[in-house]
């Protein structure tokens, strides 16, 4: 009963903010006048209060007129686009359309949208780097969003590492720097472990120029401790943080000409978010 008076509130939400007062009258209606009726009003009552109670502990309703926390997907809205989209063959129809899903996607509860992971995985595979990179952007917005405490998110998430981690990391070894930078990144907020050899591959390949422009995406991806709260949710550095620092000691034992990248690799997990002594002549 607690669970359906959740889905409840945030239904009647959706439509805009509400008093406590609204809230009860909207979903119990009237209190009855028969003992058997006000008996079953008051337990439906205590299932929504505990309900509302929980929404509000949980960041997800705000008070005092209470009120969804943060943006909400437009369903409708996107599946209409989703439609939309597949009914054209317009190169320029299918950016503006893309860009449309991709500002819903980061929007709450927009992983719950019937077909959008279908039509993601399908846009994932459009040779148009445009559309690449705003269905990568696309999914990084859902990924963020995931509440693993929660059985149903944690599925899903576990269905978007088992439906685009190869795909990501076919982008993420090929193709332009922006590209590939955007798949990296999804990859870390998937928790892929496969990263390891991205990072290797970037280490002993990149050229210098490159490889300086990957310091910012390290510093403010790769070596970010997972925060739950945060919008970017490291789940790779939360899982595989031990697997990636004996990696790279294990390729500064037999590459010494890229000593200086693993330190540098090595120093940042050891002291994130701190400056490196050196680090601007790293290359």
């Amino acid at each position: 009963m607690a669970l359906e008076a959740r889905k409840a509130i945030e239904r009647l939400l959706k439509s805009g903010p509400k008093t406590g007062e609204d809230l009860r009258r909207e979903y119990l209606g009237a209190r009855p006048d028969t003992p058997e009726g006000q008996k079953a009003y008051e337990t439906k009552y205590q299932a929504w209060r505990r309900a509302l109670e929980s929404l509000i502990e949980e960041g997800l309703v705000t008070s005092p007129k209470f009120q969804l926390a943060g943006n909400v997907v437009d369903q409708k809205y996107l599946i209409k686009s989703i439609q939309r989209y597949t009914e054209t063959q317009d190169p320029t129809r299918h950016r503006i359309l893309m860009e449309d899903i991709e500002a819903e996607c980061r929007k709450r509860d927009a992983i719950f949208t019937p077909r959008l992971l279908l039509f993601l995985k399908d846009t994932l595979s459009e040779e148009s780097p445009e559309i690449q990179n705003l269905t990568v952007s696309s999914l990084s917005y859902i990924t963020s969003n995931i509440d693993e405490s929660k059985r149903r998110e944690l599925k899903l998430l576990q269905r978007l590492r088992k439906d685009y981690s190869k795909r990501l990391y076919e982008l993420a070894t090929r193709g332009s720097l922006e590209s590939q930078v955007q798949a990296f990144e999804l990859l870390l907020l998937l928790g892929e472990g496969e990263v390891i050899s991205i990072i290797e591959r970037m280490v002993i390949e990149y050229p210098p120029n490159e490889f300086n422009q990957l310091k910012s995406v390290f510093t403010n991806r790769l070596f970010q401790p997972y925060d739950a709260s945060a919008y970017f949710k490291n789940r790779f550095l939360r899982d595989h943080k031990d697997k990636l620092r004996d990696k790279m000691i294990e390729i500064k034992a037999e590459d010494s000409r890229v000593q200086k990248r693993i330190d540098y690799i090595l120093w940042h997990l050891r002291f994130p978010g701190g400056n490196m002594p050196g680090e601007h002549e790293v290359t």
